[in-house]
């Protein structure tokens, strides 16, 4: 909702075809977002002429690249960019992420592979004869509600909630940090403008041990500034009785 607002108001202020592209998935961290950044920069045709990146405290809180970016690889001039951008960014924070990402993809294909080879086999049928029975065909139901219990479980017993504070330090911080400040660079080698927004929070609630929040705030504009991005903290810009429940 948030770009389509942002959207009808830059197309009432310009009127030379500006076209704006929300990118981003759910809960997208910044290592995810600098490998989407290389294919837009490095292999798209249409490069970005300004983009806009959010910062959240989840942001930082987690690491890892999702299968569904790990796709990009399907495409040989992406797997070619990033072989050359992993060359010439040998030791970075993020590093083992990108590791992992080729890792699953190559599984992930190899798995494929293996299923397109049994798509005739005996084994292939006797599935297929298993779908009638209901107890096999509800195994993805019961493993989503085991799943569901278990984290349920895990909140119950830690005593978690939406409201529980957390930290804002360690590894993550930095594997995340470091892919945000190269996915600025990357953006500005190619002329393109950056601005990181720093998320509003619910005032109401306190999530966030302020003194680590004020470093983590102060450092976050201080690093992306010094990168050539624009920065600005709307933290406070929503007011507490606009947040609902």
């Amino acid at each position: 909702m948030a770009s389509s607002l942002v959207a009808r108001s830059l197309a009432r202020t310009f009127s030379d075809g500006l076209q704006v592209y929300t990118a981003a998935a759910p809960n997208q961290n910044f290592v995810e977002s600098l490998w989407q950044g290389i294919y837009w920069f490095e292999v798209s045709r249409a490069k970005p002429s300004l983009l806009v990146l959010q910062a959240s405290f989840d942001t930082f809180r987690k690491t890892g690249i999702r299968p569904g970016f790990t796709s990009l690889l399907d495409d040989d001039s992406f797997r070619a960019s990033m072989s050359a951008f992993r060359q010439t960014n040998p030791a970075r924070a993020w590093s083992s992420d990108f590791d992992e990402g080729f890792k699953t993809h190559s599984t992930l294909a190899a798995a494929s592979e293996t299923e397109t080879d049994k798509s005739s086999t005996v084994e292939s049928r006797l599935r297929g004869l298993l779908e009638g029975v209901p107890l096999f065909a509800a195994r993805e139901k019961r493993r989503s509600s085991f799943l569901t219990a278990l984290y349920l479980a895990r909140v119950h017993l830690l005593r978690i909630s939406p409201t529980t504070k957390r930290h804002i330090t360690g590894q993550p911080l930095e594997q995340n940090l470091q892919a945000l400040l190269d996915l600025v660079a990357i953006a500005r080698q190619h002329d393109c403008e950056v601005l990181v927004y720093n998320a509003p929070t619910n005032p109401a609630v306190s999530m966030f041990y302020e003194d680590e929040y004020d470093r983590y705030l102060k450092r976050l504009a201080e690093e992306v500034t010094g990168a050539g991005a624009h920065f600005v903290d709307l933290r406070n810009v929503v007011e507490s009785p606009n947040w609902g429940y």
